[in-house]
C-alpha cells in the first residue's frame, strides 16, 4: 500500500457524516434549509473525489492515498483505508451520486433534516466499503449502509403508501441483506484463524491475507476450508448484487425508496465490488470449480430479469428486475477469468451506477408530477414533455447498450471475455452458457422499449391533466448525467487507464500459481502486460525499486521517483530481462 502523507482519504470519507450530525443538530427553525445545506456537503466531497482522480497515478496495482493505525489491536483490527484503480472510480461515482440523491430529494418532506442526514450518512458508509482495506473495517461500513436505507423507506417511503407496507419493504431489506452478510462475517473470522496460523499474527488486513494467500501458506494445512468460506463470501454478495435467486428484497425497496438514484446507482453495486475485492485474490484454488455454477448464475439472471421486466407495469418494478439482467452481466465478464471479461464486468459495474440513477433520477421527476408509478397512467408524453423524452430517449439507449453510449463498453466487453473463455473450454464452460448471456442484449431492448413506448406514445389517460415538461433545473439535473452517459461512451479510456492493471492483477492472483501471484503488500510487485487476452501479463519484480521511499513525498508535495513508482514499459522489459537472468544463473547453480 502507498501511503499518504496527508488523510484527505479519510476526511472525504467521513465529511458526509459530520454534516449529517450537523443536520441532526438543527433546530426546526431552520431546518428549511438542510437541503441546501446537504448539498453543500455533498458538493465539498464530489470535489474532494475529483481531486484524488486527479492525482491518482495509473500503472501499477498497488493501493494509494494509504492510511493505516491500529484500530483495536489485540484483536489485529485496524483502521486502513485507500483505494486502486477500480476502487477509485466506484468512490468518485458514489460521491457524485450523492450529490444528485440530494438534489431530486424533495425539501418539504416531514422532517427535512433527518431526510437529509440520512442520505449523507449512507454516503460516507458506501465511500468507506470502497475504501476500506481491513475485512472488519469492511464488513462495519457493509452492514452500516443498511440502516440509512432502512429508516428512509420506512420514514419516507413512496407517497400514498401505507405505513405497514413501508414498514414490510423497509423490515424486507434489512433483514434479507442482514441475513446473506452474517454467512461473510463467520468467513472473515475463520480467515483471520488461518492468517493466524500461517504468519503467527492475528489480522483481518486485506494486504496480509492476500499475501498468505499468494505464497501459498494460509491454505496450506486447509484447502477443505477454502471453498466454504468462498461461498460464504460469495453468496453475502450475491444477495447484495443481487443475483438471481437472492433478488426477491429488491422490486419492494426500489418501491418504496425516496432515493432510488443513490440506492439503483451505488448501493447495490457494494456486492459486485466484493466479488472483485475479495472473492478472485483470497480464493484462488477453488475460483476454478466455481466458475461454472456462477457463470449459469449470471447467465440465468440476465435472461430471467429481462424476461420479468418485460412484463412489468409498474415503472421501478420493471428497473428493478432490468438491475437483475444487467448484474448478470457483470458476473458473467468476471468469472469468465479472461482479461477482457474481467474489464468488461468492472466498466459494466461503473456503467450501471451511472445509467441506473440516471433512469430513476427522470422517472423521479415523472412521479413527483404524477404520483403513481404506473405505466399505464402515462401515455403521449412526446408532445407533452419534449424535453424530457429526448433524455430518456438517450437514457434507454444507453440500458440497452448502444455504441456511443456507456452501456456498450462494458456489456460488449464482458460477453467477449464470456465467449472467449468459453471456446476455449476454460474450466469446463460451454459456449451455450455464453449465447444465453448474448440473448439479453436483446430482452433488454424489448422491456426498454416497452416502457418507452408505454410512456411517450399512445394515448394519455382520459380525464387527465397535461403534464408539465421539466424546469429548468430538472433539465440540467439530468442533462448532467445523460451526458456523463455519452462522454464515458465516447471516450472511456480515463477510466479504463486507472483500471486496467488493477483487475489484470487482481485477475492474475485468481489464476496463476502459488508465489507467481501479484501480492499487493509487496511494492516491488508489478505486472507485465502482453498480446494474449487469455493470459495478458505475469509477474515480475522490480529490484531497483527503492521501497522505503515509495510513497514519500518532495519538498514541493509530488510522489519521489515517479519511474520507479509507476513503471514505464521499459522499466517492466528491464526487470523482466533481470527476472529471467537471475533463474537462469540459480538454474545453472543447481546443475553445478
Amino acid at each position: 500500500m502507498i501511503e499518504s502523507g496527508s488523510k484527505i482519504l479519510s476526511a472525504i470519507i467521513w465529511f458526509p457524516f459530520i454534516g449529517a450530525l450537523i443536520l441532526m443538530l438543527l433546530p426546526k427553525t431552520v431546518a428549511k434549509f438542510a437541503k441546501p445545506m446537504a448539498l453543500g456537503v455533498s458538493l465539498v466531497t464530489l470535489l474532494g473525489a475529483f481531486q484524488l482522480v486527479q492525482t491518482f497515478k495509473a500503472g501499477t496495482f498497488h493501493f494509494q492515498f494509504g492510511e493505516r493505525f491500529d484500530w483495536m489491536p489485540a484483536l489485529g483490527i485496524s483502521y486502513s483505508v485507500g483505494l486502486d484503480g477500480m476502487s477509485l472510480w466506484m468512490f468518485a461515482l458514489t460521491a457524485l451520486l450523492g450529490v444528485f440523491a440530494v438534489l431530486v430529494g424533495d425539501s418539504k418532506v416531514e422532517r427535512p433534516a433527518s431526510f437529509f442526514a440520512l442520505i449523507l450518512a449512507l454516503e460516507t458508509t458506501m465511500l468507506g466499503v470502497f475504501a476500506a482495506l481491513d475485512l472488519v473495517l469492511f464488513y462495519t461500513f457493509f452492514e452500516l449502509s443498511l440502516a440509512p436505507v432502512a429508516l428512509l423507506i420506512l420514514g419516507w417511503g413512496s407517497q400514498g403508501s401505507e405505513v405497514e407496507a413501508r414498514k414490510k419493504a423497509s423490515i424486507r431489506y434489512f433483514a434479507a441483506l442482514f441475513a446473506g452478510s452474517i454467512l461473510m462475517l463467520v468467513g472473515i473470522v475463520l480467515l483471520s484463524q488461518l492468517q493466524l496460523q500461517a504468519s503467527g499474527k492475528l489480522s483481518f488486513h486485506l494486504l496480509d491475507i492476500q499475501a498468505s494467500v499468494a505464497n501459498g501458506t494460509l491454505w496450506a494445512k486447509a484447502m477443505g476450508l477454502q471453498a466454504p468460506i468462498f461461498w460464504a463470501f460469495a453468496l453475502a454478495f450475491l444477495v447484495k448484487s443481487p443475483g438471481v435467486p437472492f433478488h426477491s428484497w429488491l422490486t419492494s425497496t426500489y418501491r418504496h425508496a425516496p432515493i432510488a438514484a443513490l440506492v439503483g446507482g451505488v448501493v447495490i453495486k457494494l456486492g459486485t465490488y466484493g466479488l472483485f475485492r475479495f472473492c478472485l485474490p483470497l480464493f484462488p484454488d477453488v475460483i476454478g470449480t466455481a466458475v461454472p455454477t456462477l457463470m449459469l448464475i449470471g447467465a440465468v439472471g440476465i435472461i430471467y430479469g429481462g424476461i420479468v421486466a418485460a412484463g412489468q407495469q409498474g415503472a421501478n418494478k420493471l428497473m428493478a428486475f432490468a438491475t437483475v439482467s444487467h448484474v448478470g452481466f457483470v458476473v458473467v465478464g468476471l468469472f469468465s477469468l479472461t482479461s477482457n471479461g474481467v474489464a468488461g464486468a468492472a466498466f459494466q459495474q461503473f456503467n450501471l451506477g451511472l445509467v441506473g440513477a440516471a433512469t430513476f433520477v427522470l422517472l423521479s421527476f415523472l412521479y413527483q408530477r404524477k404520483g403513481t408509478q404506473d405505466l399505464s397512467s402515462f401515455g403521449a408524453l412526446k408532445r407533452q414533455m419534449p424535453y424530457f423524452a429526448t433524455l430518456f430517449l438517450l437514457v434507454m439507449l444507453a440500458n440497452v447498450g448502444l455504441p456511443g453510449t456507456s452501456g456498450f463498453v462494458g456489456e460488449f466487453l464482458a460477453l467477449m471475455g464470456a465467449f472467449q473463455a468459453s471456446v476455449e473450454g476454460i474450466n469446463g464452460l460451454q459456449v451455450g452458457v455464453a449465447a444465453i448471456a448474448g440473448f439479453g442484449v436483446v430482452l433488454s431492448a424489448v422491456y426498454m422499449l416497452y416502457m418507452f413506448q408505454k410512456l411517450f406514445y399512445g394515448k394519455a389517460e382520459e380525464g387527465s391533466e397535461p403534464i408539465k415538461d421539466l424546469t429548468a433545473g430538472e433539465l440540467v439535473t439530468g442533462g448532467i448525467l445523460v451526458g456523463l452517459l455519452i462522454v464515458f461512451g465516447i471516450a472511456p479510456g480515463r477510466v479504463q487507464r486507472d483500471m486496467d492493471v488493477s483487475l489484470q492483477a487482481t485477475r492474475l492472483m485468481a489464476i496463476n500459481a502459488v508465489n507467481e501471484r501479484p501480492i499487493w503488500a509487496e511494492l516491488d510487485h508489478e505486472i507485465t502486460s502482453g498480446e494474449n487476452a487469455l493470459a495478458p501479463g505475469s509477474l515480475v519484480i522490480l529490484e531497483d525499486r527503492a521501497i522505503a521511499t515509495v510513497g514519500a513525498r518532495q519538498v514541493d508535495g509530488s510522489l519521489i521517483s515517479a519511474p520507479k513508482l509507476h513503471p514505464t514499459q521499459k522499466d517492466l522489459e528491464r526487470a523482466v530481462e533481470q527476472n529471467e537472468l537471475q533463474a537462469t544463473s540459480e538454474g545453472a547453480d543447481s546443475t553445478q
